[in-house]
């Protein structure tokens, strides 16, 4: 439920723990290939119920992002959305895919292709919805399918484009350069706080700009 690795049934520790709790001294965690094989029970049974409600589905909307992990290694998001007869909305992820080719028009035009193709929707997906990247526009461009833009992200290209024309990007520039000044330092963030106690003011943490928050 926490997302912590398969490996954690290895540690000695956790065991001596679950052993100590339940009062059992003789209890063995399960190996590392039978939780392998119970997590692929899993993974098989749900895809079944997802593959029947979307075969009796008469329309299904897709929406997709390419996004990158702590290591910097490329992922295609693909998450299918469905009305069953009783009006009651169905979201599934079809794939969390590594991607490793550059992400050309006709390569990701393939990618939405053959998750589509795979699951047996290409005939059903009425909308894709995507972010505003060029490449992207041009891939769902190519394919029969009517494209949706994400809202939130041309919000914030608005939004970008607003600050970036309104004479406030110096002082922006200068208050990243302050918060940094203190986040990048565990000493100067805590004189930050204890200057506020003694301001009697509320001790609170800077937050770093990020332009997609």
């Amino acid at each position: 439920m926490s997302g912590r690795p398969v490996n954690i049934v290895a540690d000695g520790g956790l065991q001596q723990v679950i052993r100590t709790a339940s009062g059992n001294q003789s209890y063995m965690l399960p190996s590392r290939p039978v939780i392998d094989d119970r997590l692929n029970q899993l993974f098989n049974s749900e895809k079944v119920k997802i593959a029947t409600i979307l075969d009796n589905a008469d329309r299904v909307a897709l929406t997709a992002d390419y996004w990158s992990s702590l290591a910097n290694h490329s992922y295609l998001g693909v998450t299918a959305h469905t009305l069953d007869v009783s009006w009651k909305l169905h979201s599934f992820v079809l794939q969390v895919h590594h991607v490793e080719e550059r992400h050309y028009t006709t390569v990701c035009a393939e990618h939405f292709s053959s998750v589509s193709r795979a699951w047996g929707i290409f005939d059903k997906v009425t909308t894709f919805g995507t972010d505003n990247a060029r490449n992207v526009t041009a891939a769902v461009a190519l394919l029969p399918f009517e494209h949706m833009l994400c809202m939130a992200h041309t919000l914030q290209l608005s939004v970008n484009k607003a600050i970036s024309e309104s004479g406030v990007e110096a002082v922006l520039a200068k208050s990243r350069k302050i918060v940094g000044h203190f986040k990048h330092s565990p000493a100067n963030t805590a004189e930050l706080q204890k200057q506020q106690e003694s301001l009697k003011m509320k001790c609170e943490m800077l937050i770093q700009d990020v332009s997609t928050r």
